[in-house]
């Protein structure tokens, strides 16, 4: 089974189009005519369902300036040789929707299109559960929490629709990530400009390489025309050509060791090893 997932954030998020998205699709039965249609905690008819949507989402306790993750649109999907019934399809996505609310009280519906391509479930899912906390899962909790549960699941009771659909997530995926967009690699291909987060992490990496404390590091950064910036009075990222990234997260850089005055050893071996990779790196380039 292959798991996607969508976020809906509350610029775009319209629970409203996304019934409508669900349930008017030319593929709601299948060639028994039998049709699938799930619901979590919402009560009465389609009708009545944004509602209820709009107070739960009412009670959120947090909110990130209009990012709010409000609906998750999630896809379960089969392979094409692969026909689960509907009683396999209604466990399945029940399921789900246990392991992906973590047994929260979480308002979600779904259904099921029977395309001829392949067989696939949509589920909508709100962003915060009855009490108005966030149900947002780190990439991690994710994989492990629900795609790898759930294939787990799938291979252990229903082998006959696992056995063609089996994805195993376990896996490390054989795709290089991408550190730039794909309009970035445009355009380095057009002019050979390279990406904004490759020049920036070059040079993040060389103003760490020289120092040997926050301070000279944040120093540095400004030397080359770089700002850092803070959150919670803890250095977080820096602005490079107007943009924010984050260091860890976004470049890669772990400043952490210049936060340890009591590992000062262990930092300086660290920064001379980088030190020696640059060298390195300039040698085969020349």
């Amino acid at each position: 089974m292959i798991v996607k997932s969508i976020s809906h954030t509350s610029r775009n998020a319209s629970v409203t189009n996304l019934i409508a998205y669900v349930f008017n699709d030319s593929d709601l039965a299948n060639d028994k005519g039998e049709t699938v249609t799930v619901t979590n905690l919402l009560r009465g008819g389609r009708d009545k369902w944004a509602e209820q949507f709009r107070r739960v989402e009412a009670r959120r306790k947090r909110h990130y300036a209009g990012r709010e993750v409000r609906l998750y649109h999630e896809i379960l999907s089969w392979h094409k040789d692969s026909k689960p019934t509907k009683e396999h399809i209604e466990d399945l996505m029940y399921r789900y929707i246990q392991y992906r609310c973590q047994d929260k009280p979480v308002l979600a519906f779904g259904a099921v299109h029977f395309s001829h391509s392949h067989y696939h479930a949509h589920l909508i899912i709100q962003g915060v559960d009855a009490y108005g906390s966030s149900i947002r899962m780190s990439k991690y909790d994710f994989k492990h929490g629900v795609r790898i549960r759930m294939n787990e699941y799938e291979r252990n009771q229903y082998p006959e629709v696992s056995k063609k659909s089996f994805i195993d997530y376990s896996q490390a995926s054989k795709t290089p990530h991408k550190n730039h967009s794909h309009k970035s690699q445009q355009r380095y291909e057009r002019t050979g400009e390279r990406p904004k987060k490759e020049r920036c992490f070059d040079q993040v990496q060389a103003a760490f390489i020289e120092s040997d404390s926050i301070e000279a590091f944040v120093a540095e950064l400004k030397m080359r025309n770089i700002d850092a910036y803070y959150r919670g009075g803890t250095l977080c990222g820096v602005v490079f050509e107007g943009t924010k990234m984050r260091l860890a997260r976004s470049l890669g850089v772990d400043y952490m060791p210049l936060m340890k005055p009591e590992k000062k050893s262990l930092r300086r071996d660290h920064i001379r090893r980088l030190r020696s990779e640059k060298d390195n790196d300039k040698n085969i380039e020349r």
